[in-house]
């Protein structure tokens, strides 16, 4: 069972595409410049990519974006992350290493036809959302930056994969405050899903995704959202009262529709603006399964969960 709807550019943007943005994060290559500029651990990295954009705004304006994160966890780091950088120079920095690190790992293949192909397809698309990003602040701040240079095909790949990442995923957002979901129910309710055989989002499991009110939160991983134990607890009450999870966090048959239709209603308005790009979504993905077999080869979204702060 699946989640998704018709928007097959948009599962190929944030399914195998997602490696285009999550390799330069995850490199080895790349910890001692993040260092170098006072990211001296995943999230304080993760923090500072994902916001620079949006400039030096407060906490809480980045919690609103980020949705998930308990707000205390997002206060933790932002704004001190732009106490020893910038966000220019954060993105600067991003930028090398996404070079460095695609040319290392995929030689040939950046300056290909290929590449330039799936960069051509990939930069229409993200154009074309770039033209309707009211009230999706964190793909509005990515439309701001200016595109890498044409002669660099795998950086504008990069780029307009972490545009669409970042339009699905204020798409997402709005999807679910649509739904009354909080955020704190959102991964609850996600991971029971995920649990009950929904494919949507099963490359979470590898991330530790999984239904759970007790375990206290752990800042030193990066993946863990950090709400009380009291939060998730009620955020699980709220849920059992409104007949889409059991009290075990199993999750219902309402519960699966409601998590289905907002996968469905994600794809619709994430899709919206260039559904004309549906149709290149098969050549896109032909263009670039071997440079993310050659990513994920050398590391996915998994070794996010392998990852502890005190480890960079």
């Amino acid at each position: 069972m699946s989640g998704y709807a018709d928007g097959r550019f948009a599962m190929v943007a944030v399914g195998m595409g997602d490696i285009f943005w999550l390799a330069p994060l995850v490199a080895p290559a790349g910890s001692k410049r993040w260092k170098d500029i006072g990211l001296d651990d995943f999230s304080k990295m993760y923090y500072a990519i994902r916001s620079a954009p949006l400039g030096r705004v407060p906490a809480e304006v980045v919690a609103s974006a980020f949705y998930g994160f308990h707000p205390a966890k997002v206060a933790r780091y932002i704004p001190a992350v732009w106490e020893t950088t910038t966000p220019d120079e954060t993105l600067e920095t991003l930028r090398s290493i996404a070079d460095d690190v695609f040319r290392a790992q995929l030689g040939d293949w950046v300056g290909s036809a290929d590449a330039q192909q799936a960069a051509d397809l990939l930069r229409r698309a993200a154009d074309a959302r770039c033209e309707a990003v009211g009230g999706r602040p964190l793909s509005a701040g990515y439309a701001s930056l200016p595109w890498p240079d044409a002669s660099d095909p795998h950086l504008t790949i990069w780029h307009a994969f972490t545009l669409l990442r970042e339009y699905r995923g204020d798409s997402h957002i709005a999807a679910l405050v649509a739904n009354d979901i909080d955020p704190c129910e959102c991964h609850l309710l996600m991971a029971a899903a995920t649990e009950g055989g929904c494919e949507c989002h099963q490359a979470f499991r590898q991330m530790g995704l999984r239904v759970d009110t007790e375990t206290p939160p752990d800042p030193a991983v990066p993946t863990d959202r950090e709400w009380p134990v009291a939060d998730r607890r009620a955020a699980l009450a709220r849920l059992c009262e409104r007949g889409v999870v059991r009290e075990d966090g199993a999750i219902t048959e309402a519960g699966m529709e409601l998590h289905i239709e907002v996968e469905r209603l994600t794809d619709r308005i994430a899709s919206a603006p260039s559904n004309s790009a549906f149709e290149d979504a098969e050549q896109l993905t032909a263009l670039i399964a071997d440079p993310v077999h050659l990513l994920r080869s050398a590391g996915d979204v998994a070794a996010v969960a392998a990852i502890r702060n005190e480890d960079r």
